[in-house]
């Protein structure tokens, strides 16, 4: 997907041993979520309460953005509304994917 090409790009230069995956992309957005709003709600605490754990949930449950892997958005049962499944089948000792659905950006 395009939306994931800087991503690919940093993590190429970085020059890890393993190669990226489908998932790099969408653990990169969630932790840029959790981030984002930790950073809104923990500004000069010196603990993380409860109340700022329940805070950091409400801010990802209400996110509406544009990450590495297109929209990040959730349903009221916290599933992302773009929903991605692939199929994948072991061949030659190696999965391979075979068949991706879903609204992709």
């Amino acid at each position: 997907m395009p939306s994931a090409k800087p991503f690919l790009d940093a993590y190429a230069a970085a020059k890890y041993a393993e190669a990226a995956t489908d998932f790099g992309v969408y653990a990169y957005d969630a932790a840029n979520l959790i981030i984002a709003g930790a950073a809104k709600v923990l500004p000069g605490a010196d603990k993380v309460t409860a109340k700022a754990r329940q805070d950091v949930v409400a801010f990802v449950q209400a996110a509406d953005v544009k990450g590495a892997s297109g929209a990040v958005a959730f349903d009221p049962f916290g599933d992302p509304k773009d929903k991605v499944l692939t199929l994948y089948r072991v061949s030659g000792g190696a999965w391979k994917a075979i068949k991706t659905e879903g609204s992709t950006p």
